[in-house]
């Protein structure tokens, strides 16, 4: 019996030639995309340790913007007393300027 398939079934060498291009370029793509991956898990991890880091500088640079005014309005503080004071001194008036200061404690039950 006579099969007009037997004949189609074997593969030309046209058809070799295109899997084998299909293979290769499967394969190119495959380590391409595998390439990507680790550069950007890699890009990823650098990208995580810069934003932990960012945050480290954004409260300390918070912390030293506090300190510095708290230390500009210690300074004008001190400059307002003495000017206070030089006024009172060119008035001919003995003023002692003194900050109140409270404490508490607990009493006993």
């Amino acid at each position: 019996m006579y099969y007009d398939e037997d004949f189609y079934n074997e593969p030309s060498e046209y058809d070799q030639m295109v899997e084998e291009f299909r293979d290769s370029l499967m394969k190119s793509v495959k380590q391409d995309f595998l390439d990507r991956m680790k550069r950007l898990e890699k890009e990823n991890a650098e990208l995580r340790e810069v934003k932990e880091n960012w945050e480290f500088m954004k409260r300390s640079y918070e912390q030293k913007n506090r300190e510095l005014a708290y230390k500009l309005e210690q300074e004008r503080q001190t400059m307002r007393r003495e000017r206070l004071a030089q006024l009172f001194e060119q008035c001919g008036m003995n003023v002692v300027l003194f900050k109140p200061k409270t404490s508490s404690f607990q009493m006993d039950k």
